[in-house]
């Protein structure tokens, strides 16, 4: 799973994220920006995209990584580098959390930026890509989140085509699994069981 993370902090803050998905037997690999954590560099909309495009060049490399079993995680502002990257190169599935339709969206429901929305520029399109994405999708938001409006992720799949599921994990834009684990790992598994993979091997069961 390629771990596209949001725009606040670096790795380091979703660690706790990235141990629970691997304690439920999903190899993850986490990445920094340009600009976030120790990497170098000025972060920009392309910038991240080429980011996310050469760690998914590295997975690619690596022996025993199966090409079909790659998956795409976006969290909040990396809802839209996992996005574009799934138009780029079609994973296996796509699993967008916590994001926004577009940060012309986000500004027209924050005063006073509303006032200057309709000169926004549409960046991080997410609306307007998601319905691009080939491959399987899941859209997970929280109902309490209070950073990203809970309608932008019902909006985004609306918007997305078939097959795709949408899961509602309760709690705020920092629950790393919402209010009920168990549950968030219940839908995480009935995705991972619909996606056209070898069933040779499978998921294990939520953690206690």
């Amino acid at each position: 799973l390629l771990f596209c993370h949001g725009n606040a902090g670096n790795i380091s803050d979703r660690e706790h994220k990235a141990s629970l998905l691997a304690q439920h037997g999903i190899n993850v690999l986490l990445f920094d920006y340009r600009g976030y954590g120790r990497s170098t560099g000025t972060p920009s909309e392309q910038g991240v995209y080429t980011d996310a495009a050469a760690m998914l060049a590295y997975l690619k490399k690596r022996g025993e990584v199966r090409p079909d079993r790659i998956l795409y995680l976006g969290y909040s502002l990396g809802g839209g580098v996992a996005t574009e990257m799934a138009i780029r190169e079609k994973p296996t599935g796509l699993i967008v959390e916590n994001a926004f339709c577009s940060i012309r969206d986000m500004a027209w429901g924050l005063f006073p930026y509303n006032l200057f929305a309709p000169f926004v520029p549409r960046h991080f399109d997410n609306l307007g890509k998601i319905g691009r994405v080939g491959c399987p999708v899941l859209i997970v938001h929280a109902t309490g989140d209070e950073v990203i409006p809970f309608s932008h992720g019902r909006r985004l799949f609306a918007a997305a085509k078939e097959p795709k599921a949408f899961f509602d994990k309760g709690g705020g834009h920092n629950d790393s699994v919402g209010t009920d684990r168990r549950a968030y790992f219940k839908n995480l598994d009935s995705f991972l069981a619909s996606l056209p993979v070898s069933k040779t091997e499978t998921s294990p069961g939520a953690p206690e």
